[in-house]
């Protein structure tokens, strides 16, 4: 900084609390004058500028900028304005305000052949103490929305995972949780298909992938992992038709998204509205891998149309009656038999073909084969079995019911 050619007389510490009290009601801030703040509002921000008074002169006194201490105090201060619901416009246009004051006051104090010099310094002090303020109160304020949305996710994956329901009175509508559910959304899942075989862990792996590669594309969605191989994002908005073509193009660009299979549910308003919009989703997916296989994301809106296995109980008869036996063994001894009995046959029986299609040896392969003989009987792995091979290509929609998942997540 440069010298004074004249004596600069600084004021005491009196003086300067005095200043701060008489200058703080000139200022005419918004959030200064109100008269709305709580007494330790009032006193914080009385403080606050006694303190930025008492840094300035101190700087014209030394003759050298504010240190990284000095800065840092009024990052502080300016973090702690975000949470008193000062608007950062406000608090810039405080500083503004309150440089012009100071320079007012200084000049009072010095020589006018020095009024260029300090005028300099006041304006290179504003510039630090302010761009210092909006970083600390924009960094605050990106902390709290990443706070904020983690709880939205943690609620949302609660009730995904029917850990609360949807009737529960903690789930408003409103702005609480920072994502505004009272405003439409759209409910997108994300999975490997069902009949790629066993999902390996690069093809469960897949979904998330896909999911980080859209955060710069869909920057405001709510992402919620219900299960190790499943992703849901909640996107604002109600442009599903815009989604379809934007992960449509997504999932086409790279191979290692072959095998995913994105649903999407009808746009939704409502927290509590979450869960018909997962299970939506889910359908939607499923549906599409069994009707049009050759199409990877569908909207539930044009699955609904084509749903000719509407009634959910006819499925799980079907099902269960001819695959039953190999579910239940899957579940209780974390096998694949269903999946290995439905890639064999939709292979045409050729063994080669469905080893490869799982990643596995030929003899694992027959081992498995053996097991399912044992489990169904001896015929059941003919390629010719019509109903057989009906009930695993429903099986995407079996697994896919309310009471199917809660399951997989307690496993």
């Amino acid at each position: 900084m440069e010298e004074w050619t004249a004596t600069f007389a600084p004021p005491s510490d009196e003086e300067i609390a005095q200043l701060a009290r008489s200058s703080r009601t000139n200022l005419s801030l918004p959030y200064a004058s109100k008269g709305e703040e709580s007494p330790e509002t009032q006193a914080d921000l009385e403080e606050a500028w006694r303190r930025y008074v008492e840094i300035y002169f101190r700087m014209l006194t030394l003759r050298r900028l504010p240190t990284p201490d000095e800065v840092a105090e009024l990052e502080r201060i300016a973090r702690r304005r975000l949470h008193q619901s000062v608007e950062l416009v406000d608090l810039q246009r405080a500083f503004r305000a309150g440089a012009r004051l100071l320079l007012t006051l200084a000049l009072e104090r010095v020589a006018p052949q020095d009024a260029g010099a300090v005028a300099t310094a006041t304006l290179k002090f504003a510039d630090i103490m302010s761009t210092a303020a909006e970083r600390a109160y924009l960094d605050e304020q990106r902390s709290l929305a990443e706070t904020h949305r983690d709880v939205a996710a943690t609620l949302a994956l609660r009730l995904l995972r029917r850990e609360i329901s949807p009737s529960d009175p903690a789930l408003e509508d409103g702005p609480a949780h920072r994502f505004e559910f009272g405003r439409p959304y759209t409910l997108v899942e994300i999975a490997s298909a069902v009949s790629s075989g066993v999902r390996r862990a690069a093809q469960q792996a897949a979904p998330a992938r896909l999911s980080s590669s859209l955060r710069g594309i869909l920057p405001f969605a709510l992402e919620v992992c219900p299960a190790p191989d499943t992703v849901v994002l909640v996107v604002p908005g109600d442009s599903a038709t815009g989604l379809v073509r934007l992960l449509s193009d997504a999932i086409s660009a790279k191979p290692e998204f072959a095998d995913i299979r994105i649903g999407i549910a009808a746009p939704q308003v409502g927290l509590r509205k979450l869960v018909t919009a997962h299970e939506q989703a889910t359908r939607a997916r499923a549906l599409g891998e069994i009707l049009v296989p050759a199409v990877r994301v569908h909207r539930w809106e044009e699955m609904e149309k084509i749903d000719v296995f509407a009634r959910g109980d006819s499925i799980v008869g079907l099902v269960e009656s001819f695959v039953g036996p190999l579910i239940d063994h899957d579940r209780r001894k974390g096998t694949q038999l269903t999946k290995t009995l439905a890639t064999f046959l939709d292979t045409g029986g050729n063994r080669k073909a469905a080893a490869g299609k799982l990643t596995i040896h030929i003899n694992t392969l027959d081992y498995r084969l053996r097991q399912i003989r044992g489990l169904l009987g001896e015929d059941s792995i003919s390629p010719g079995h019509f109903t057989l091979h009906l009930a695993l290509r429903l099986y995407p929609l079996y697994e896919s019911r309310p009471e199917a998942a809660a399951a997989r997540v307690g496993r």
